[in-house]
């Protein structure tokens, strides 16, 4: 199984919790994006934000998103009228 870095930490978090471990056949494989694959992730952002502006505050928005430094995604969703 692949999954991301994050979500192999959620999973490790929560068999913490509950005292298990996975067995070999459930092992787990994490892995990195490739720059290729993080492009595909991002590009279907700025029409999900535009597709749910006004459910937003946008000023906490640029301020999250800034904070994050992601000065290129505020870029593009400014550009679509999401921000």
């Amino acid at each position: 199984m692949r999954i991301s870095v994050a979500s192999a930490l959620v999973v490790t978090a929560l068999l913490a919790a509950c005292g298990g471990a996975p067995s070999p056949e459930h092992a787990m494989q994490v892995t990195l994006p490739t720059p290729a694959e993080l492009q595909l992730w991002y590009g279907g952002a700025p029409a999900a934000w535009q597709s749910v502006k006004g459910t937003y505050d946008p000023a906490l928005a640029r301020r999250v998103l800034k904070e994050q430094n992601q000065d290129e995604l505020i870029k593009k969703l400014e550009a679509v009228g999401a921000l």
